[in-house]
C-alpha cells in the first residue's frame, strides 16, 4: 500500500499490517526523528554544509567534529588535522621490505635483534609518540597486557624492558 510521509511528504510503500498497528507513517528513521524533533542540524566541520543528525549520534560524539559524508571526513583528516601529525611534524612511518612499519617498531627490532612477534606491542612510556628513544620504549607481549596496565595505572612506573628481549 502507498503511504505519504508525515515529515517530507514523499510517497513510500508500506504493508497494511504496519498501518493497522499504527505504524508506517514515515518513510525513514530520519523523517521520524525530524518529526519528533529528535535531533538537530549540524554544520560539517570540513565543508560547512548542514546535515541532520539524530540525537543519539551527536550526543555520543566526543570530538565535537561532524561531517556530512565519509569523503569530507577523509579530506579533513589529511595534513595538519591528521592523527599522525603531532608537534609540527608527521610521525615516522617507514617502508620496510614489503610492509610499512612504524619507526619505533623498527628501532626495537634492530635493538633486540629479531622481528617483533605478532601481538607484541611497543609502548611509548612518556606517551609522546614522536619520542622514539630506546629508553622510552617498552614491549608488551599482548595487547591485553598493554590495556590492563593502562587500566590499572601501572604506566607511570614503567622503565624500558628492551634488555630482557635482547639476544
Amino acid at each position: 500500500m502507498q503511504q505519504k510521509c508525515l515529515e517530507c511528504a514523499s510517497v513510500f510503500s508500506v504493508k497494511q499490517s504496519e498501518i493497522d498497528r499504527g505504524r508506517g507513517k514515515f518513510c525513514s528513521r530520519i523523517c521520524f526523528d525530524k518529526y519528533r524533533n529528535m535531533g538537530k542540524f549540524i554544520i560539517c566541520t570540513n565543508c560547512g554544509k548542514e546535515k541532520w543528525y539524530p540525537t543519539n549520534r551527536w550526543k555520543r560524539n566526543k570530538s565535537g567534529l561532524f561531517f556530512c559524508s565519509r569523503k569530507c571526513n577523509f579530506e579533513y583528516q589529511k595534513g595538519v588535522n591528521s592523527t599522525l601529525y603531532k608537534n609540527g611534524k608527521y610521525l615516522d612511518w617507514y617502508i620496510h621490505g614489503e610492509k610499512n612499519k612504524w619507526l619505533h617498531r623498527l628501532l626495537v627490532e634492530g635493538y633486540i635483534g629479531r622481528d617483533l612477534v605478532r601481538g607484541e606491542i611497543v609502548h611509548h612510556i612518556d606517551g609522546d609518540r614522536t619520542n622514539n628513544k630506546l629508553n622510552n620504549l617498552y614491549i608488551y607481549t599482548s595487547n591485553g597486557e598493554h590495556i590492563k596496565s593502562h587500566f590499572n595505572g601501572d604506566i607511570e612506573n614503567l622503565r624500558s624492558n628492551l634488555d630482557e628481549y635482547k639476544k
